[in-house]
């Protein structure tokens, strides 16, 4: 005879007597019995939050190969971007998030999925019908009218039309207005709706759209130090540290509020000192030639600016065996240009 499966018999047994104690007190939180469902659809072991600082007694906290911390966090994880999903919901009257827009898009998209291959549960399912999810977004595209009305709503909603380019499909629209009427392609009747929405037809939401970007940035990185180099972002950034005194006290708050560093990047120089070692792991030398980009201007800076340099400074260079003398390469090609010479 097949013995029992002693992960599910323990997991039944703490169900059953988690129920057992919530009749004799009938005061289960709403919550905490949504989570208990949850488990119990997926045959998997619950344990209810914790009361002060002990878990309710009686209850079984089941640890089985990993497996039911890691299907907890993953329960947790789902209603955390299901109540990012409520939020979206609020603030733009939809549950349309692009697929393109960070982690809820990805999970907005994969909640799809899951349902189309029956590995979604029911109890999902209509918590998700009931903020009005899309299983099926359309395939056509929204007719004009429609955009203007998803424009009024978010006009309704920050009391603006500069929509910035998170809001994807949106966003690409109102830039679309702009280029057709520029090109004359546009009605007059669309023009007058839209100036009735108090639409802006110069390209003012630009500032706002880099504004979102950088925000993204510090999201990802902790910091709004874009590197000049690294694109139409960085070269923003750039400018807004040379044009402060020119910005509006509105954007100069919005950019405080980011923790903007209105200095010069402090951390340019640990990322050419990375490029180094990467450039060291490569040739077995940090002898970079001058004409060779940024890099090589910058360890020829290095050795000008020796007695300039900070102790903590010099020392991660002197680890790299830093030449600190013309590159001995360069030295090399010096002295078989003027044996040549002698030669000749």
């Amino acid at each position: 005879m097949r013995g029992l499966n002693p992960w599910k018999s323990e997991a039944w047994f703490g169900r059953f007597q988690f129920k057992e104690q919530q009749k004799s007190r009938g005061n289960a939180s709403t919550h905490d019995t949504e989570e208990a469902k949850d488990a119990e659809e997926a045959s998997l072991p619950w344990t209810p939050k914790m009361n002060g600082n002990r878990e309710e007694s009686g209850t079984i906290s089941i640890q089985q190969d990993g497996k039911s911390p890691s299907t907890k966090s993953h329960r947790e994880k789902w209603y955390t971007r299901y109540r990012e999903l409520e939020a979206f919901k609020a603030e733009h009257g939809h549950c349309n998030v692009p697929q393109r827009q960070g982690a809820l898009g990805k999970w907005v998209h994969n909640q799809r999925t899951e349902r189309k291959n029956d590995k979604l549960s029911e109890k999902r399912v209509q918590k998700l019908d009931g903020l009005g999810f899309v299983w099926k977004p359309r395939s056509s595209p929204m007719t004009w009218d429609e955009r203007l009305a998803e424009l009024t709503r978010y006009k309704d909603a920050h009391g603006d039309c500069r929509v910035p380019r998170s809001h994807g499909p949106l966003c690409h629209w109102v830039k679309g207005q702009r280029a057709a009427r520029k090109k004359d392609k546009l009605s007059e009747e669309r023009i007058r709706k839209l100036d009735n929405l108090g639409f802006e037809w110069s390209n003012t939401c630009q500032w706002d759209e880099r504004l979102d970007e950088l925000t993204s940035y510090m999201e990802e990185h902790g910091n709004c130090d874009v590197p000049q180099g690294q694109g139409a972002l960085g070269t923003w950034v750039h400018n807004q540290r040379q044009r402060k005194g020119n910005l509006t006290n509105e954007r100069v708050q919005q950019l405080d509020n980011l923790g903007f560093n209105w200095g010069r990047i402090s951390h340019g120089w640990d990322e050419r000192l990375d490029d180094l070692i990467e450039y060291k792991a490569e040739h077995g030398h940090c002898n970079v030639p001058q004409g060779q980009g940024t890099l090589g201007i910058w360890v020829h800076n290095q050795r000008l600016r020796k007695r300039q340099l900070s102790e903590e400074r010099l020392k991660k260079l002197d680890d790299l065996n830093f030449n600190w003398g013309k590159s001995s390469k360069c030295r090399g090609k010096k002295k078989t240009k003027r044996i040549e010479a002698e030669n000749v």
